[in-house]
């Protein structure tokens, strides 16, 4: 079975799915806390969801920015991206031991905005593309 060409943008919107879906975690698990306060096991799947998204928007992103390598992507896309990432990554990795839970959420919803942002503009630059 032969496989035709990556569509054009996939990654990218791959990449708003999940940074968008991180945006949403981070928002309504503190009321899902407030609202269920016994349900024990809800600190230790929030634990694992941290290196899950990582481990998952890490390669989503650069795909995405490798399916644009050739293409007119501003500079300003790429930071975005980048930048984003490396929000994430120290949110995931240091955030909730040095800043608290509060300072992890602005912080990982200030990674996923950029990440979300930029993949946006990445598959706006490009649409019409042809692989």
């Amino acid at each position: 079975m032969t496989s035709g060409p990556t569509p054009p943008g996939i990654w990218d919107r791959i990449g708003i799915s999940l940074s968008g879906l991180c945006m949403v975690h981070c928002m309504l698990l503190p009321v899902v806390l407030i609202a269920v306060p016994l349900w024990s096991t809800a600190e230790t799947l929030h634990d694992w969801l941290h290196p899950l998204f990582l481990v998952a928007l890490l390669p989503i992103s650069l795909m995405a920015l490798l399916a644009t390598a050739d293409k007119p992507t501003p500079k300003s896309v790429r930071v975005l991206l980048g930048v984003g990432l490396l929000v994430i990554v120290l949110a995931s990795l240091f955030g909730h031991e040095e800043g608290g839970r509060i300072l992890e959420t602005a912080v990982t919803l200030l990674g996923s905005g950029m990440l979300v942002t930029g993949h946006w503009r990445n598959g706006q630059t490009c649409q019409g593309c042809v692989h």
